[in-house]
């Protein structure tokens, strides 16, 4: 029993196969005055496969013992995963694609925020795209477009990357790294938004932060 609550390694499993190898010659030899050559010979392999085989039970056992403590280890860091619905700004902002730039940066400005999801409209909610500051920058104002007679869907990003409120907030992180983005809409199974998560989220409420300076550090590469 001792074995199983320590960590046994192959060179112990070795030793103990040849101490029982040993055990059975011992005991071949222990009755050596009763049997004749050939008998012992026979005995001294029975004990010697014996040992053997019980060798590899309990290597079986040992193992089959590790792998379930590290598949328990693993549901214990899964079960400690925060998931999106715990993290995200829940019911934010919107416009719609027909709203006018100048309607997005007024409220970029009450909401003091950079990105502003785009729904089809404000019945279903349903995802559409996304328009930021940096967004209205480049394709407005450097442009020299009228920001009160230019649309949002002219200037927004579609096929926008999203998660779902049960998904772990690793797979946030992970959209984050890949597409170098710092804000990520969390939408329901009919793909209706109902929050979002802002890098400042993850920085802030997750107790992760070598993985926010990391998250932090690939989003800035391509700033």
């Amino acid at each position: 029993m001792k074995l199983k609550e320590r960590n046994v390694t192959l060179p112990e499993l070795i030793l103990v196969a040849g101490t029982r190898a040993a055990l059975g010659v011992g005991v071949g030899l222990l009755l050596k005055e009763k049997l004749n050559k050939d008998q012992r010979r026979g005995a001294g392999l029975a004990l010697l496969i014996l040992g053997g085989l019980s060798t590899i039970a309990l290597a079986l056992e040992i193992f089959g013992e590790k792998d379930d403590q590290r598949e328990a280890g693993n549901g214990e860091e899964i079960d400690t995963e925060m998931k999106c619905s715990e993290v995200m700004t829940e019911d934010p902002s919107c416009c719609v694609p027909a709203d006018t730039v100048f309607d997005a940066a007024q409220l970029m400005k009450s909401e003091d925020v950079g990105p502003i999801p785009i729904v089809n409209d404000k019945q279903t909610m349903k995802l559409a795209g996304i328009v930021t500051d940096r967004d209205l920058a480049l394709k407005v104002v450097a442009e020299g477009l009228d920001p009160k007679q230019t649309k949002i869907e002219e200037v927004m990003t579609t096929g926008v990357q999203s998660c779902r409120p049960d998904d772990d907030v690793s797979n946030v992180l992970q959209l984050m790294e890949q597409h170098h983005i710092r804000r990520i809409p969390i939408v329901d199974d009919q793909d209706r938004l109902v929050g979002i998560i802002a890098q400042a989220d993850i920085a802030t409420r997750i107790d992760q932060p070598q993985k926010t300076h990391e998250v932090v550090e690939e989003i800035s590469k391509a700033a």
